[in-house]
């Protein structure tokens, strides 16, 4: 009984999660809030979970690698692999870490 629970646990905090995200999104108008992207624009598509959405609006989405990056550049070119919506392409390009950015992702 208790892995069922955990099952059902489980599955309603990611469909909460989810829902929250959304609304931060809609809230915001897709907008990041906070962070070193604040300002940047995101439509809303992604290949990947909704999920971290919100995370990415308010500014606290892969924050070490953000930070990492802030603390490498200013540099030419970013390459990414697996570039998914491109928040972590397109914030270095809007924050104007570097000059480029090369994105590559398998998902149309």
């Amino acid at each position: 009984m208790k892995k069922v629970i955990d099952i059902i646990t489980k599955a309603t905090a990611k469909v909460r999660r989810k829902m929250l995200a959304n609304e931060i999104f809609e809230r915001h108008k897709g907008k990041v809030q906070h962070g070193e992207y604040k300002g940047l624009l995101l439509d809303g598509s992604s290949n990947v979970s909704r999920g971290p959405l919100g995370l990415k609006i308010l500014g606290f989405y892969e924050k070490p690698v953000v930070e990492e990056i802030m603390v490498s550049a200013p540099f030419k070119d970013l390459v990414n692999f697996g570039a998914a919506d491109g928040y972590m392409s397109l914030g270095p390009l809007f924050a104007g870490f570097c000059q480029r950015s090369i994105c590559f992702e398998m998902t149309q």
